[in-house]
């Protein structure tokens, strides 16, 4: 019987994917039920900008095919992340913020 090869640095994997858009502002993932959540938090609704995070979350699929992913992505269209949600799961990602936005 083959093996899989096992994707043991996933959290990784997801930092460095999702970090190469430019856009997203943090990254926090959560283990439960046998998949990690992965929310991705965008400064606004855009539908390129959900496309180009689509084709990473492909990627991370791709590299790490044996984990169970749920991605969501949360818009914060000029709100702080405390006036939508609590953060969920251990923060993995964050671009600094830009002047005069801290």
């Amino acid at each position: 019987m083959a093996t899989v090869p096992v994707c043991r640095n996933e959290i990784a994997v997801i930092r460095q994917r999702l970090s190469q858009v430019a856009k997203v502002q943090s990254i926090f993932v959560q283990e439960g039920r046998g998949e990690l959540g992965v929310f991705i938090v965008v400064p606004e609704k855009d539908f390129a900008l959900e496309r180009e995070i689509y084709d990473r979350e492909l990627e991370i699929m791709d590299d790490c095919p044996n984990a169970r992913f749920d991605f969501r992505v949360i818009s914060l269209r000029g709100r702080r992340m405390e006036e939508i949600q609590h953060p969920v799961g251990e923060l993995v990602f964050q671009q600094d913020a830009p002047a005069g936005n801290q």
